[in-house]
């Protein structure tokens, strides 16, 4: 899979990264592949892009960023720090709950360090919907474009990445009608969709999102019956 992921970068790049204008090309995707596959929950983060200020020419957010880092990278910026907070929260969220926990506490999340929520990160995908180095702040109709533009990508890697569940971090509505048309709000949850087979949460971008939304995206994933579908 390592091998496919490499040259669906080289597809990609050779598609759409002009060295001329063009800074730096993101490449994304599973975390650690050894936990990947080992883990029966698969959770991919669908989020909207990249943003570097060191004058990278390429690097890879997923093996570079986050395993690099221990599940939680560091970016240097306070914002921008809790942001990566927030995501691993969500995959300790989103694993508590597909594991048939029902209950958490906010020291669960946090606790040493983000002891559980850095080993939750670790086994989960990230994609970005653009892999040029983009905006401190995204234009969310330049962002459709571009979905639209490399849908053929888009869904080629997600096929090659396979996940059971994609949280779409602020991405949902931008991609809806592109790339998970059909999707079907599941009953009694909130921000829960059934799309071909797949588990979708449709939520906020984590830049957005308070400390508690890690208890929001747990208690939604309990009310949905028979969850255990949605894992291998």
């Amino acid at each position: 899979m390592e091998t496919r992921s490499e040259k669906l970068k080289s597809k990609w790049k050779a598609e759409q990264f002009d060295q001329k204008n063009d800074k730096c090309f993101v490449w994304d995707g599973i975390v650690d592949y050894e936990q990947w596959f080992e883990n029966t929950t698969k959770l991919m983060f669908f989020f909207k892009e990249a943003y570097s200020k060191n004058g990278e020419t390429e690097w890879n957010i997923a093996t570079e960023g986050v395993a690099g880092h221990g599940g939680i990278f560091n970016v240097g910026n306070q914002a921008n720090q809790a942001t990566q907070y927030r995501i691993a929260e969500w995959a300790y969220a989103v694993e508590s709950a597909m594991n048939g926990k029902k209950e958490l506490k906010h020291q669960d999340a946090t606790a040493n360090n983000r002891e559980n929520s850095r080993k939750a990160m670790l086994k989960s995908a990230w994609v970005n919907i653009r892999k040029i180095d983009g905006v401190a702040r995204s234009n969310d109709k330049v962002l459709a474009s571009i979905a639209q533009r490399d849908k053929h990508l888009l869904s080629e890697q997600i096929d090659l990445i396979n996940p059971n569940i994609i949280l779409c971090g602020g991405t949902f509505g931008i991609v809806e009608g592109t790339l998970f048309q059909n999707a079907e709000r599941i009953k009694e949850t909130e921000f829960c969709y059934e799309w071909n087979g797949r588990l979708i949460i449709k939520f906020r971008h984590p830049g957005r999102a308070a400390i508690t939304t890690f208890l929001t995206i747990f208690e939604d994933l309990n009310r949905i019956p028979n969850k255990d579908k949605y894992k291998k």
